[in-house]
């Protein structure tokens, strides 16, 4: 299995939420939006992590702009080192950004299935009392 792919906890978790919520409710929440706000609700623990890795995504996506704006900056002033300098850490920032997203993403999915597994989260009748799927 390819360790930079999410595709098989990505369909887990659709599977899941689709077993889980109408139809309706499915237009508004993607897969990732859903299992982190189950995570948050129930789980705190669980969504700290996964909040923790999104705060490594984000921090890398922005120094990769960073970086891409002090390249053109010093480009431009004729600062050709510098410029090329700062365009190259462009590249490690975005794999490392890329792959806190995809970790981020996929600890949450599998935070969910487990958490299905073990009778954790389950189907909600519309009075909120849970319904055993």
């Amino acid at each position: 299995m390819d360790p930079y792919t999410n595709e098989s906890a990505y369909q887990c978790a659709v599977a899941i939420r689709d077993a889980i919520i109408d139809k309706r409710e499915r237009q508004a929440l993607n897969a990732f939006q859903w299992s982190r706000a189950i995570l948050t609700a129930l789980f705190p623990a669980a969504a700290g992590d996964v909040h923790g890795l999104e705060a490594d995504s984000k921090f890398f996506r922005s120094l990769m702009v960073v970086f891409a704006l002090c390249g053109v900056v010093f480009l431009s002033q004729g600062k050709i080192l510098e410029g090329l300098a700062a365009l190259v850490l462009v590249v490690p920032c975005f794999w490392r950004y890329y792959e806190r997203r995809l970790k981020s993403t996929t600890q949450a999915y599998v935070y969910l299935i487990t958490l299905h597994r073990l009778g954790m989260v389950k189907r909600a009748s519309p009075a909120g009392t849970q319904i055993e799927d």
